[in-house]
């Protein structure tokens, strides 16, 4: 039987088969009923019903033959097995205690937006070593305004390097190291975290930063 198909299909011009066929236009109603072997009368009851419109005014609703289909009713496998596995990965910033930048990580995956109710979810898991990502750098001093956003495509470890050299050498050209060189104010004030990594390129990272600073409103 499957030889003879070949065959005839073989027989079918090429040009026959590239041929444009316009489909014809389905106006079927689909009523969709969960699965039970009883419910076999509703195909039954339904084809009189709609071939006999002087008996059963549903010919006049449904025109054409109504499109009966079946919805997988709940089965013992859907309720003990889950569609997709639960992530056991923690989200936050976590250090690795192998570099001086581990002192100031802060390992929360969660940040309270200063002056409103909300709060900034972090998805993903980021280590100290981490590269190509927007941080966030805390002044636990400060209980308003002392939160500064930045990128980098270094890791974080590199970054920092950068910042901790700048607040010990009272280095103010720069808004970190301005702010924690300030009065009161000292390295040991400083916290970090990653706020979001693994971006496609530099300007999604230099574009997401800015949609930082716009929430966080460090601008």
């Amino acid at each position: 039987v499957i030889d003879d198909q070949i065959h005839r299909t073989t027989q079918i011009p090429r040009d026959t088969l590239l041929d444009y066929k316009e489909k014809t236009e389905n106006n079927r109603l689909p009523i969709v009923v969960t699965y039970n072997a009883k419910l076999n009368i509703i195909r039954k009851i339904e084809r009189p019903a709609t071939h006999a419109p002087y008996r059963y005014p549903t010919k006049q609703i449904f025109p054409e033959l109504p499109l009966l289909s079946y919805r997988q009713p709940p089965n013992l496998r859907k309720m003990i097995v889950r569609s997709a596995l639960p992530n056991t990965t923690k989200a936050g910033t976590f250090s690795s205690n192998r570099c001086e930048t581990c002192k100031y990580v802060l390992c929360k995956d969660q940040v309270a937006i200063p002056n409103t109710q909300k709060i900034f979810t972090i998805l993903d898991y980021y280590l100290c070593a981490s590269s190509n990502v927007v941080y966030m750098i805390i002044c636990t001093r400060c209980s308003t305004g002392g939160i500064y956003i930045g990128e980098t495509g270094q890791k974080l470890r590199a970054r920092m390097n950068h910042h901790r050299h700048k607040i010990n050498t009272k280095s103010c050209d720069t808004p970190v190291g301005q702010h924690f060189c300030s009065q009161n104010h000292s390295l040991q004030d400083m916290q970090v975290l990653i706020v979001k990594g693994n971006f496609k390129t530099e300007w999604e990272r230099k574009i997401y930063e800015f949609k930082c600073m716009e929430l966080f409103n460090t601008l």
